[in-house]
């Protein structure tokens, strides 16, 4: 079936200028594609009302000489639109940057008309274009606002015509038949591409929203995967809690009560990191000891290493050493869900080994496993949000496969990162998977 589209499309290399053009006035961190797309189009208009002003410019030097005050006025504007970049630089304003867009080339469209026929000038057809501009890039005040403007613009430039307030006109009749069909057709050009700019950018919305909406019922099938080792601990204990067993071995009830602030932490870290992907919440940067994290690994799995009858064998230069980053995105998400998917992983009676080592400015961990290993093909996916990589553990385990993204995330943010790999591949004689990471150290 053939592309609808082929027409619209921009070149590459055109498309790739204008990119690289909007990132670097930008200063939208998360550079969402619809933001692009919007600011890639007021780039692109700008360019070409530019070049229209500009010869506009040269034709009154020519037509009207140094004595009108028409070319000095043009020139003023067309420099004052150049500035619509550096306007949106500083401002991060779309509105700003399409009033300093419209009106710049509306005063001088205005100036222009005065001189050459009031309200029947071929330049008075572009007064319809500006509550366009300022539609896609302003707001709806500035649209009316746009609209008045135009309209006592309009019948100014018609009662000063009927009154006889205007300058001669000395506008070539050749010259003006030849605006008035380029007026026409560049409108109609225009108008075409900001309907396709504008279809572009309600469909990436669409498509934003709905990653948005699968990436909110992802965190919640995290929060459901994540809460499940502390609900196996309190299920597990539970089973002691009589008077002579809590006696007996009070640890049960010590158990419980962890597990339930596991569960707590749980829910207000899903909480913040939704909050963060709105914008609303940054995550708090702490010092997280080694040693603390090998305790909450011990404690968070030993009865999913007991039920695999697993060793877990944590290794560390020194247990001192500190890791810079969000506390409970450490402990209750990043370590946890790689231990988790580790445990899943594992075959029976074989070890799970973390090791913690410095170098530089990082602290690298490194948790390997001796299970079935990563598929290969899945490598490059299982760190993404919207791709389904559930696989079964050894003994049919089930899992979200939602973990690892948001690892991914959070790494991210914590200016690590993270690798993972099939041990087959790096060496035959092993097998397994290594998922590395690489945090900053705290300093001190």
């Amino acid at each position: 079936m053939p592309n609808r589209n082929k027409f619209f499309r921009i070149p590459a290399g055109v498309t790739a200028f204008y990119d690289s053009f909007a990132r670097r006035i930008s200063r939208d961190e998360t550079n969402k594609e619809s933001f692009l797309i919007r600011l890639r189009a007021m780039l692109m208009l700008w360019t070409s009302t530019t070049l229209v002003m500009w010869a506009y410019v040269f034709y009154c030097f020519f037509a009207f000489g140094l004595n009108y005050p028409v070319p000095w006025g043009g020139l003023v504007f067309t420099l004052i639109h150049c500035t619509v970049p550096v306007v949106f630089y500083y401002t991060q304003s779309f509105p700003l940057a399409g009033v300093v867009l419209s009106l710049s080339g509306l005063c001088f469209q205005t100036l222009f008309c005065l001189y050459t026929g009031g309200v029947y000038s071929p330049a008075a057809i572009w007064l319809t274009f500006h509550p366009v501009i300022l539609g896609f890039f302003g707001s709806t005040t500035l649209i009316v606002l746009q609209v008045i403007l135009n309209f006592l613009i309009v019948v100014g430039l018609y009662l000063a015509g009927q009154l006889g307030l205007l300058p001669a006109d000395i506008l070539p009749h050749g010259f003006r038949d030849s605006m008035i069909i380029s007026c026409y057709v560049l409108l109609d050009i225009l108008i075409a591409c900001f309907t396709v700019a504008a279809i572009r950018m309600n469909k990436e919305k669409t498509r934003e929203l709905n990653r948005s909406r699968e990436l909110t019922e992802n965190l919640l099938r995290i929060l459901c995967h994540d809460i499940n080792n502390p609900l196996l601990i309190i299920k597990n204990s539970s089973k002691h809690l009589t008077p002579e067993a809590l006696t007996a071995n009070p640890k049960h009830a010590e158990r419980i009560k962890r597990a339930c602030e596991d569960i707590e932490e749980l829910t207000r870290s899903v909480g913040s990191w939704m909050a963060y992907k709105d914008g609303k919440l940054t995550l708090q940067s702490t010092n997280v000891s080694v040693g603390e994290i090998i305790e909450h690994i011990h404690f968070s799995f030993e009865d999913r290493l007991k039920e695999k009858n697993l060793a877990l064998i944590c290794k560390a230069q020194n247990e001192n050493l500190y890791i810079s980053g969000d506390k409970t995105a450490v402990c209750y998400q990043l370590f946890s869900n790689i231990i988790s998917n580790a445990i899943k992983f594992s075959f029976e009676n074989s070890a799970v080994e973390l090791s913690f080592e410095e170098n530089g400015r990082n602290i690298i961990a490194k948790i390997t496993d001796n299970g079935v290993g990563i598929q290969p093909e899945l490598i490059n996916r299982v760190f993404s949000p919207y791709a389904r990589t559930t696989m079964k553990g050894t003994n049919d385990e089930r899992g979200t496969g939602f973990g690892l993204p948001i690892v991914a995330a959070l790494i991210e943010k914590m200016n690590g990162r993270i690798s993972i790999a099939n041990r087959a591949q790096l060496s035959p004689e092993e097998q397994g998977t290594i998922v590395t990471i690489v945090l900053p150290k705290a300093n001190g």
